[in-house]
């Protein structure tokens, strides 16, 4: 309820008024709608994933609850990429 007030929208506009980039730092877009009341107030969306426990259907869960409240999804950001070898690649040259 706090999150969906005008008190809220106009704390972050004061905010964005203020500083050329506010950040904000929400719960998860699942068991708790905390992050889509804050996405109908905010220019941009970025879905955070850990990628060693996030199954894809969860993702793909989180995309449709955003697109059901029209949030202005930006990108996609992946953590726990490491360096192994699938996640590696490289260009070889071979001069004779």
């Amino acid at each position: 309820e706090l999150l969906s007030s005008s008190r809220t929208a106009a704390v972050i506009n004061a905010l964005a008024a203020e500083f050329d980039i506010v950040i904000l730092d929400c719960t998860p877009i699942l068991p708790v709608t905390d992050a889509l009341a804050m996405s109908r107030i905010v220019d941009s969306t970025l879905l955070v994933v850990d990628i060693r426990t996030t199954k894809r259907k969860v993702v793909h869960q989180a995309i449709e609850r955003l697109t059901q409240v029209s949030a202005p999804v930006t990108g996609l950001v992946l953590i726990g990429v490491g360096n192994d070898a699938a996640f590696n690649y490289g260009y070889a040259y071979d001069y004779a």
